[in-house]
């Protein structure tokens, strides 16, 4: 029997008639970015360990109760997060898209785009409906995202349109967590020319570069007083022109920063 206290609740208040797939695919959606969300504090090869279960589902409106799975070893017990940090991580979520709020930190921003539209889907063209989404404590139902029809259409349509800001990379090819280092940086966030860098793993010599998305532009040039004097790990793409010779890196995914001595 679960604890209720270790409960994540999907509400949808509707008025029409909810379609089956939309609303399987927002449980689908809930559980993933539950993965994305253990994404940040896990190493990659451990993210699949980490599930949301089905707990129960009741009438009334459409109402699903969801807990957090470990299919993993005692290790991975210390990293595990409750159903409270997942639910204050898609509040602020949720308030990014509204405009109420900072970006939070997001493993993969594409997925989880498309992971919050299809959250909203069932409440969006349902005059009337709501989504509510908190943890339940005691019985007690404590709602940290509660959104309108109107409001889910903002984040639908906020989703869309960063969607559509984020390049497509679909060619080059995949390296994951290589080291980069800042050659010339233009500090200007929509900069289209002027930033260069190197990944020694890939090619010994300075490249072009630009960014899946802005964020991770401004995480690692424009967030820190000097990124000459620190190596990024990060996932990237590599575009080859004549003869083989590396063209172009295209930053897809920021790990982290490393902090390299200045001296030497």
């Amino acid at each position: 029997m679960e604890n209720k206290a270790d409960l994540l609740r999907y509400e949808i208040k509707n008025v029409k008639p909810v379609t089956a797939d939309a609303y399987a695919n927002a449980i689908l959606a809930v559980a993933d970015e539950f993965e994305q969300f253990m994404s940040l504090h896990v190493a990659k090869n451990e993210v699949s360990a980490f599930r949301m279960n089905m707990a129960s589902v009741s009438t009334g409106s459409f109402i699903a109760d969801i807990a957090p799975y470990l299919a993993g070893t005692p290790p991975l017990l210390d990293a595990m997060k409750n159903v409270g940090d997942y639910a204050t991580y898609l509040k602020a979520l949720f308030s990014w898209t509204l405009a109420k709020g900072e970006r939070p930190a997001i493993a993969d921003e594409k997925k989880t785009l498309k992971n919050i539209s299809n959250i909203v889907k069932p409440t969006v063209h349902d005059n009337g409906a709501q989504m509510n989404i908190g943890t339940i404590s005691g019985g007690t139902f404590n709602i940290n995202v509660s959104l309108s029809e109107s409001q889910a259409r903002g984040v639908m349509g906020f989703a869309k349109a960063r969607l559509d800001e984020i390049s497509e990379v679909t060619q080059g090819e995949p390296y994951e967590a290589v080291v980069f280092y800042w050659d010339q940086a233009n500090r200007k966030l929509n900069a289209k020319t002027g930033d260069r860098g190197r990944i020694d793993t890939i090619a010994d010599h300075p490249v072009n570069v630009r960014f899946a998305n802005e964020s991770i532009k401004k995480q690692m040039a424009l967030d820190t007083e000097n990124p000459f004097n620190q190596a990024y790990l990060v996932d990237a793409y590599a575009q080859t022109a004549h003869a083989g010779r590396v063209v172009l890196y295209t930053i897809s995914r920021l790990i982290d920063v490393i902090e390299m001595d200045p001296a030497a």
